[in-house]
């Protein structure tokens, strides 16, 4: 006689074993691809905060830079005001003016705009408290010279 061997439950606990690490992989991408789509929003804050601050230079230029970097980071679902930015505000929206100079030699600097965004990026499955309990800080940074600087 033949012996007949039987698998039922074989597939049930091959998938049981492969199944974490599948998923684990799975929503890896996904918090990657929000993650990388965050910054890159952050990053065009930062430059549309720095372009409105050399372009339209009115009397407060930080106010202009802020308010536009605020309103790009709005209009791409980032929670933000203006009127609630503070050293521990997320985001964080900075401003400075310095100089620029194309070389060492030159001697008449040129005005410089600059604005900096941080985010703390929390993650949306979850895997970001496993990597880093407080969130990824998100930063990035844009200078620009105003118009007419030649």
């Amino acid at each position: 006689m033949f012996l007949v061997r039987r698998h039922e439950g074989q597939d049930l606990v091959e998938f049981a074993l492969v199944a974490p690490l599948l998923f684990l992989l799975l929503f890896g991408i996904l918090e990657f691809g929000v993650a990388v789509w965050r910054y890159n929003t952050v990053a065009n804050a930062a430059r549309e905060g720095a372009r409105a601050a050399v372009n339209y230079g009115l009397a407060d230029r930080s106010a202009d830079a802020k308010a536009a970097a605020c309103g790009y980071l709005n209009r791409f679902g980032i929670p933000c005001d203006t009127a609630s930015l503070s050293e521990s505000s997320n985001p964080r929206i900075d401003y400075a003016e310095g100089e620029f100079a194309l070389n060492e030699e030159e001697t008449a600097s040129r005005p410089m705009a600059s604005v900096t965004v941080t985010y703390q990026y929390h993650g949306v499955t979850g895997l970001t408290r496993l990597i880093a309990s407080g969130g990824i800080t998100l930063r990035a940074g844009s200078s620009m010279l105003p118009e007419g600087t030649q």
